[in-house]
């Protein structure tokens, strides 16, 4: 099983959000860069673990929406994550 560490320090937008997911996850380029596109994505990809860090560093104002991600990972997924209070 693939161990996956995505460091969301550096994410300053949703956009940054999703393309690090993208590029670490390595979806395809028709990825919706959504919630929903995600969840269906991880859906399909099986084999991997995923360690998310840095979730709390991201701006202010982007704390709900990652809170929002942290969710479809760990609610469908038996994925392991390190979380911090977002």
């Amino acid at each position: 099983m693939e161990n996956i560490e995505i460091d969301f320090s550096n994410c300053k937008s949703v956009s940054d959000i999703h393309e690090l997911l993208s590029d670490h996850l390595e979806f395809p380029e028709w990825y919706g860069k959504n919630l929903d596109a995600l969840h269906d994505l991880l859906t399909e990809r099986q084999g991997f673990k995923a360690r998310l860090i840095g979730c709390e560093n991201v701006p202010r104002d982007l704390l709900p929406y990652m809170e929002k991600v942290v969710n479809v990972f760990d609610s469908d997924f038996c994925l392991l994550t390190k979380r911090n209070k977002i």
